[in-house]
């Protein structure tokens, strides 16, 4: 019932933002509007040609004309030069073009006129020897925290540019979710903002990561999430705090990792996910996953009913599923022929990989072949480049020669990215091309259920083939209770191999011999 009310929630929103006044004033064409806006994102890089930087926002109030309207739009915010000085939590006062958006998921985009004043100049814009222009006008800052984040993050990045060419583009990505070229620096006094990002170099290091099938590794998800409460909580389980002890500090941590995060879909799916989690551990509950992930989904419907329609929010929860539900069996499949070490993080990037194929296909119509080796040879050093990155992160704004260490050992580890995606996703034969739309999101779900029943259909026919002389120990009987007492042992690959070593090291004359 919370499912269907949630589902009509979103719809209804849908239609009413087609409704709202700000959609009905550029139903046409173009208009020029002075509008209240809240700032939801930092400023990022504009993807728009003549404008420097662009941040997300919410309307507040829309006057076009004579007419003051209530709006409650979401609108994207081009803005260049000393404009773009926009701060996450403020609300400002704009004037410029509104018009429908042409990038991102808001369906309005408000581009300011170009600017001539200097960035030094409008940051005295409190000053009384300094008023405020028209274009722009703050009318309530925002508050200590999100100034605080927004100093930490812009220090982050500013120390990210010391860093050598990959360095530059994957740690930010790595840990804020956002990649170097696409966040903004403002100039500093001096003029400078470090050394600039080669778009082309930037363009394509993007490119093979996509075809490598590691591209999810630079938007913040549940990683970020899982590591910071496995740290929490083996340092509390160290000091035997109790548990009401242990599920607020999960609830302070998990908020304050989402407020300094850039906004995404999936850190919200992660925070509210996370959040349940240390909610169900203050309750004395056992954690279930599955239960976890359909509440976070109604809820967070509830609270942003957009998201019925965003690919970053069902990619997260699609790859969520598909590892609750299958990472254990898959595991424990693998783990009779490799050792446990590759069998589990193997098991969740294939997990996730097949839980993510259909909306990927919706979104681009070609599949990564090398996705599951790419991931299996990064694995190893997301954790340590993830956390590197976090200490660079706090610490840049207290210590930037201690970030500086923290971000050059982070990008060691994305080196060995970069190394990956150049040479797993570099050449075109790294995709496989596949009919887009709903029909080949649909080919890819009727090859997944055919591949998973081929796969069961290969082990019930090797159990039949191994036990069919003992009948006895047949399948049917045992799992029935008719066989016998006792865990069949079906020796693996890697247990042959090692035993087959032994075997040799035994014949061997030893050293001192």
């Amino acid at each position: 019932m919370l499912s269907l009310l949630a589902a009509a929630l979103s719809l209804s929103t849908c239609i009413a933002a087609g409704r709202d006044a700000a959609s009905q004033a550029v139903r046409t064409y173009p208009v020029s509007v002075q509008a209240q806006v809240k700032v939801l994102s930092p400023p990022m890089a504009s993807e728009l040609r003549g404008y420097d930087c662009r941040s997300d926002a919410s309307l507040e109030k829309l006057k076009a004309g004579q007419v003051l309207s209530a709006s409650r739009a979401n609108v994207r915010i081009y803005a260049s030069g000393g404009d773009c000085l926009f701060q996450q939590g403020a609300r400002y006062r704009v004037s410029g073009q509104l018009s429908v958006s042409r990038f991102g998921r808001a369906r309005l985009q408000l581009a300011l006129p170009k600017a001539t004043t200097s960035t030094s100049k409008l940051a005295r814009l409190s000053s009384r020897d300094h008023p405020q222009p028209s274009v722009v006008r703050l009318l309530e800052g925002p508050n200590v925290v999100h100034r605080a984040i927004g100093r930490m993050q812009s220090d982050f990045l500013q120390v990210t540019r010391q860093l050598s060419d990959q360095g530059r583009v994957l740690v930010p990505g790595l840990t804020l979710g956002v990649l170097g070229q696409e966040s903004f620096l403002p100039a500093a006094a001096d003029g400078t903002s470090g050394d600039a990002i080669v778009p082309a170099y930037a363009s394509g290091l993007k490119d093979n990561f996509k075809r490598a099938g590691i591209m999810h590794l630079m938007a913040v998800s549940g990683s970020h999430f899982l590591l910071l409460g496995t740290l929490i909580g083996k340092l509390l389980r160290a000091v035997k705090a109790p548990r009401s002890v242990h599920s607020v500090c999960l609830l302070l941590a998990y908020t304050a990792l989402a407020m300094a995060m850039y906004p995404s879909d999936s850190v919200l799916r992660a925070q509210v996910m996370g959040m349940l989690s240390a909610l169900s551990l203050l309750v004395g509950r056992r954690r279930q996953s599955v239960s976890a992930l359909a509440w976070t989904s109604i809820g967070v419907l509830f609270y942003k009913p957009e998201m019925a329609v965003s690919f970053g929010f069902a990619l997260s929860c699609a790859a969520v599923l598909a590892i609750t539900i299958g990472a254990e069996p898959l595991s424990r499949l693998l783990g009779d022929h490799m050792p446990a070490c590759l069998a589990a993080p193997l098991a969740m990037t294939v997990l996730a990989q097949a839980g993510t194929l259909p909306i990927q296909v919706l979104m681009s119509a070609q599949l990564p072949l090398f996705s599951p080796v790419a991931n299996l040879l990064v694995s190893p050093f997301v954790d340590i480049a993830t956390i590197c990155g976090l200490l660079a992160l706090v610490s840049a704004w207290v210590c930037p020669g201690l970030a500086l260490c923290f971000s050059r050992l982070s990008s060691i580890g994305t080196g060995v990215m970069e190394l990956t995606a150049n040479q797993l996703g570099g050449p075109q034969s790294s995709v496989l091309p596949w009919p887009p739309g709903l029909f080949g999101a649909l080919a890819v779900v009727v090859w997944q259920v055919a591949a998973v029943l081929l796969v069961l259909s290969a082990q019930r026919a090797r159990q039949r083939l191994l036990f069919s002389r003992d009948p006895a120990l047949d399948p049917d009987l045992v799992k029935a209770g008719l066989g016998l007492d006792g865990e069949l042992y079906r020796p693996s690959l890697w247990s042959r191999a090692c035993a087959y070593w032994q075997s040799i090291r035994s014949l061997l004359p030893s050293p001192g011999a």
